[in-house]
């Protein structure tokens, strides 16, 4: 009983680390490109996996569609910010960021790419 209960304490926190964590490094809209990659590059350790990664990022506001990837990439993901169906009126024109995220063997993250 008391491992069962450990087990869920520490599903409590863990979770409650990540919300914490999403809200203390909000995605930037108006930054530069070089700007938002670090930002994402710090969610996203060198050694996060694809599934991971994809999780990450549409847990801090964007969609992501996994995509028919490239010659010799394993996996590729493509995620927009802000997703679609958000409506954000307080900016006066919709900057949308497009992250590319690949794997070239299907477990960990061999590329990303940061676009608007």
């Amino acid at each position: 009983m008391w491992k069962f209960l450990s087990l869920i304490s520490g599903c409590v926190i863990a979770f409650a680390a990540c919300a914490a964590d999403n809200n203390t490094d909000p995605f930037v809209e108006r930054q530069s490109v070089a700007e938002a990659t670090a930002q994402i590059q710090r969610w996203l350790a060198s050694d996060t996996a694809f599934a991971d990664g994809v999780n990450t990022l549409e847990s801090r506001g964007f969609q992501c569609e996994t995509k028919t990837p490239p010659q010799n990439i394993h996996s590729a993901a493509i995620c927009i910010y802000p997703r679609p169906d958000q409506t954000r009126s307080a900016t006066p024109r919709k900057i949308y960021w497009h992250v590319t995220l690949e794997s070239a063997d299907g477990d960990g993250i061999t590329r990303i790419q940061v676009a608007n």
